[in-house]
């Protein structure tokens, strides 16, 4: 699905079951990376420069915390799988389909969300060599409030790399103008046109699942999700853990224009999905020229 749309929350609520293989960890671009060796070597670059970075920490002294040594471990465990992930991928599917006592084996990354239809049938296909049956979830939110958010997360890691902290960093930012300024990349993530007929192209109808982030956090929402997967409901996670302390405000001008921008999306969105879009997303269509 789109970045910035719970999928953060959504894997710490399934991590808890145990129908559900997440893998090492939440959102490491596996597909994607069995797919594009172009993207395989940006990926082998940022996951040696997190194991870097770990290891220094730990040997300055300055995060000695058991849970740095296990993101540790975490990232020199993805890096590995990594390195041979043309001969590791198909090796991880037939040992699913073997041996685990799990029902679904998750690739959980907003990232999938850019992938094209070849990328796509090339997933379906080898998961069917293996007699597993490949099923689609898509998470979507207002493009506006996705723009917002996703802004926050480029300021937050802007921040982080200056050595900065987070709220000092961005208090006193234009946020008008740097909203305008990353548009274009921010609204590339919304395409929610091109993902859903991605995934039609190799899946039937019954494999798509696709929600809302705006109705996304309750637990009637998270059991009927998990129907869809065919695994047990678990408790759900009320909260999502990772909200910006700093929210991205913007001028009604700023807003109108965006979303004026974007209507391609919202149009799509109000002809597939109707009245479910027009009570969500209302305040958002309510800026449409």
């Amino acid at each position: 699905g789109a970045q910035k749309a719970g999928t953060t929350w959504l894997h710490h609520c399934l991590a808890q079951s145990p129908d559900y293989d997440y893998w090492f960890a939440k959102e490491w671009r596996i597909l994607e990376a069995f797919c594009n060796q172009g993207s395989r070597a940006n990926l082998k670059r940022r996951m040696e420069n997190q194991i870097k970075t770990r290891r220094m920490n730990r040997r300055f002294g300055l995060f000695r915390s058991r849970r740095t040594s296990r993101e540790l471990l975490e990232w020199e465990k993805r890096l590995e799988f990594l390195q041979t992930v043309e001969e590791a991928l198909p090796e991880k599917f037939a040992k699913f389909a073997r041996e685990s006592s799990c029902k679904v084996l998750g690739d959980l990354s907003p990232a999938n969300g850019q992938l094209n239809t070849d990328q796509l049938r090339l997933g379906v296909e080898l998961a069917r060599q293996h007699g597993l049956k490949t099923r689609f979830v898509l998470r979507m939110r207002d493009p506006l409030s996705r723009l917002k958010s996703g802004l926050s997360h480029r300021l937050k890691r802007e921040a982080k790399l200056k050595g900065r902290k987070e709220i000092p960093y961005m208090r006193g930012l234009d946020f008008d103008y740097l909203a305008r300024k990353h548009s274009w990349g921010l609204i590339e993530r919304s395409d929610y046109k091109q993902m859903i007929q991605g995934v039609e192209e190799v899946a039937c109808a019954d494999d798509l699942f696709c929600c809302f982030f705006e109705d996304a956090f309750t637990q009637e929402s998270f059991e009927s999700f998990s129907e869809f997967l065919g695994i047990k409901p678990v408790q759900i996670e009320r909260q999502p853990k990772n909200v910006s302390r700093v929210g991205i405000e913007l001028n009604g001008e700023t807003q109108k224009s965006l979303v004026n921008e974007m209507r391609p999306i919202y149009d799509f969105m109000v002809s597939r999905f109707g009245s479910k879009v027009e009570r969500l997303w209302a305040s958002s269509l309510r800026l449409l020229n």
